[in-house]
């Protein structure tokens, strides 16, 4: 899971009624803060996005390319960046962009593909990330994700993966299921990677309310597939999500963090 900063609490030694008041203002401060002050004229505000809301979602994809850009509008700092890499062959070397931390990924040489993500507590202006690969062949496919902060400097809380399908086909793929987790609220994103998205594309859901983040469209389904889910979480304990699709199925990985 992806944690933010500790939760806000009271000083201590302080009468009850006086710390009661403290958090009445502290809360009363906070609510001002989910709000934009836009124009005076006509005494407008705005709401402010919330810790996890999704910013913003991009993708590209290439063919017989050994590295792959993606590019996406300038973050946010303080927010979360996350980035799925997906391809049809099997991996034996990823080189890692500057400055992200890699979660999980395919265990290298296993399996018919390979699949890598990373994620970055962005400083602010950050506008691209690379995958890079030794191997050229087949396909390969890069997802990124921008979500309101927020978050801890150290975020990455507990991950799992699953690696049942990497050489098998079928038509559901497990996130794997995590340790528990160190606060209720906090962001849980999961990695999906097929080999193919046209043949995991149609009638994509996934269980424990998770909903979609972002996928390719119909323009790369010949491709590999990288998709991202995510949920809010309300409460500690362990996290899963499970993948599935009425689509013929293929190759798959799941991964959770």
């Amino acid at each position: 899971m992806i944690i933010r900063p500790g939760l806000w609490t009271p000083e201590k030694g302080l009468p009850d009624g006086a710390r009661a008041r403290q958090w009445l203002r502290e809360q009363r401060r906070r609510e001002r803060a989910k709000y934009r002050y836009v124009d005076p004229r006509v005494d407008a505000w705005v709401r402010r996005c919330a810790f996890g809301d999704t910013i913003q979602t991009t993708k590209n994809s290439g063919s017989a390319v050994g590295t792959l850009a993606v590019t996406f509008a300038a973050a946010v700092a303080g927010n979360l960046l996350v980035a799925s890499f997906s391809r049809s062959v099997v991996i034996n070397t990823w080189t890692d962009p500057g400055g992200w931390t890699a979660i999980s990924f395919v265990t290298t040489g296993s399996g018919n593909m390979g699949a890598k993500w990373y994620y970055l507590i962005a400083a602010g202006g950050e506008t691209t990330v690379t995958g890079t690969t030794t191997e050229t062949g087949g396909t390969f496919t890069g997802v990124v994700a921008e979500f309101e902060g927020a978050f801890a400097a150290s975020p990455l809380d507990v991950t799992a993966e699953d690696e049942s399908n990497i050489a098998t086909p079928a038509t559901s793929q497990p996130s794997g299921t995590t340790g528990t987790t160190a606060q209720a609220d906090e962001l849980a994103v999961a990695f999906f990677a097929g080999d193919t998205l046209g043949n995991i594309d149609l009638g994509r859901a996934y269980t424990n309310s998770f909903t979609e983040v972002n996928a390719q469209d119909t323009a790369f389904t010949g491709r590999a597939g990288a998709i991202l889910a995510k949920k809010i979480l309300a409460a500690t304990g362990t996290q899963t999500t499970t993948f599935s699709t009425t689509d013929t199925g293929d190759e798959m990985y799941g991964a959770i963090a």
